[in-house]
């Protein structure tokens, strides 16, 4: 069951680095089923009985980001031909992904009444996405990349008198962080080398690619939560889930460009240098860390069950998400995996940096509704609508750093054809509001004191954002014995 759950998850979505929605339809703040492992563990003890549930959850995502052509100044004549070459760099850039996120869970009471131990396998946080036409007009804030974090969860609460119930819960955090980008040179050429413009910053003759090949990490977190239940009607829920600090590891590797000759075909004095270093168009391997931290978050809920068939619950979270001020980047290439270079430690140097990229995010907020009624004795039907604000400054969005205000229309349908068991079905889909960006925090410019700090110091992410997002879950949910809300 977990090979197949690791089998599945290829990154969750291009439009956001939070899944709030951790089992779907099922998952709650206030659930007593198996997603309680995440959303509060204290849950598990109300639920009682023996449960499980399983969903994969296909999802299709797309982002369309149409740049604005960045101001590099007047067009220059820089291959020496007596020509000005203008340029555009913008333009609409779409990325997109189609993955599977799953959620495995199982819980007991053992039956010991008040008792509650569960597990489960969940994908909280997940971004990626790939440029349909590569290299596109973000390419240097994102070519390709997959990012997610699995949390295998072992949770445990109990219910004192029907009253009140206590949870504690502990993860292992696997995170892996693989991205593709492309990355501009001249900042770095033209200290060994004069006369370059700022036009030639994304000239596709001085820009290389860097690889992260799944940098990963591997952290332990835990999390505890409180459950009241005055009456067997209502259920009020608060749990807190600590944050996390990553640093991820692995081989990167880095092919660069070559500059172009002059216009007479004579050797340009850039392309004599980079060749002079051995790196005209050379493949450079190394190692890469990237770190940054995930965010602590207190969920709530409050549930009400007029009668045995409706259950209804107003929920919704904060999330510290201040704590991802930067992605911490860097990169160690070394002389001696250097070949054909007069100057090997120069060439290891200039693909050897260690530097920041800015996120800037905000701590935000999340409301919703959830409501489900058993229709038939054999059928439950519900939905849902959730808000979710964005965490990201305006002037800091890029397609790798892509966040929006959200609203989350979902519908669920589950059939029970034996006693204790349902399959469910649920579509979502999640409407991002549209952003326009005109002073983005970032820039790349020759000029010294025109220039922005090394966190921002990126090629500017001026324009128009949009996306959609279209989730379809699949589910397998079983209860045996008293209580639960999976039946």
């Amino acid at each position: 069951m977990l090979l197949l759950a690791l089998s599945l998850i290829n990154g969750a979505q291009a439009g956001g680095l939070d899944l709030l929605e951790v089992g779907g339809s099922w998952g709650t703040p206030g659930a007593t089923n198996p997603t309680a492992a995440w959303w509060n563990p204290a849950g598990i003890a109300v639920g009682g009985g023996t449960q499980f549930l399983i969903e994969g959850a296909p999802t299709f995502a797309t982002i369309e980001f149409d740049r604005t052509n960045p101001d590099y100044g007047p067009a220059a004549d820089i291959d020496g031909d007596g020509v000005v070459d203008e340029y555009n760099y913008g333009g609409l850039d779409t990325l997109k992904t189609t993955a599977a996120v799953p959620f495995f869970g199982v819980s007991s009471d053992f039956g010991v009444d008040g008792l509650g131990i569960g597990a489960a396998l969940a994908v909280p946080v997940a971004r990626g996405g790939t440029e349909e036409s590569i290299p596109g007009t973000g390419a240097f804030h994102l070519r390709d990349g997959n990012i997610q974090a699995i949390n295998l969860i072992l949770a445990g609460g109990y219910h004192i008198a029907d009253k009140v119930a206590f949870g504690v819960s502990g993860s292992v955090v696997d995170s892996s962080w693989s991205a593709v980008t492309s990355v501009e040179t001249v900042s770095t050429l033209s200290e060994l080398i004069p006369d370059f413009h700022d036009q030639q910053f994304e000239d596709p003759n001085y820009t290389s690619v860097l690889d992260f090949q799944t940098l990963r990490d591997r952290k332990m977190t835990m999390g505890a939560g409180v459950y009241i239940t005055p009456s067997d009607k209502v259920g009020i829920s608060l749990a807190f889930k600590k944050g996390v600090k990553l640093v991820h590891e692995g081989d990167i590797s880095l092919q660069l460009g070559c500059p172009p000759e002059n216009a007479d075909g004579s050797p340009s004095l850039p392309r004599l240098g980079v060749e002079i270093l051995g790196l005209c168009n050379a493949k450079l391997k190394g190692t890469g860390e990237v770190g940054y931290s995930l965010p602590s978050r207190i969920n709530s809920g409050i549930v009400f069950t007029p009668n045995d068939k409706v259950r209804l619950e107003a929920m919704g979270g904060w999330v510290g998400w201040s704590v991802f001020t930067d992605y911490d980047i860097r990169t160690t290439v070394k002389p001696e995996d250097i070949e054909d270079s007069a100057n090997p430690k120069q060439a290891a140097d200039l693909g050897s940096q260690e530097r920041q990229w800015a996120r800037d995010n905000k701590n935000t907020l999340w409301l919703g509704v959830d409501g489900k009624v058993q229709a038939h004795e054999l059928v439950l039907v519900g939905g849902r609508v959730l808000f979710d604000k964005s965490a990201i400054p305006t002037e800091n969005l890029s397609t790798n750093n892509f966040d929006t205000n959200l609203l989350a229309l979902s519908g669920v349908v589950a059939v029970g054809p034996f006693a204790g068991m349902s399959i469910g079905t649920s579509f979502e889909q999640q409407i991002l509001s549209s952003r326009t960006v005109t002073d983005s925090a970032y820039g790349v410019n020759l000029d010294p004191d025109l220039a922005k700090p090394d966190r921002y110091f990126y090629p500017s992410a001026n324009g128009d954002y949009s996306g959609s997002i279209t989730r379809i879950g699949i589910s397998v949910m079983g209860s045996f014995g008293a209580g639960g809300d999976v039946e």
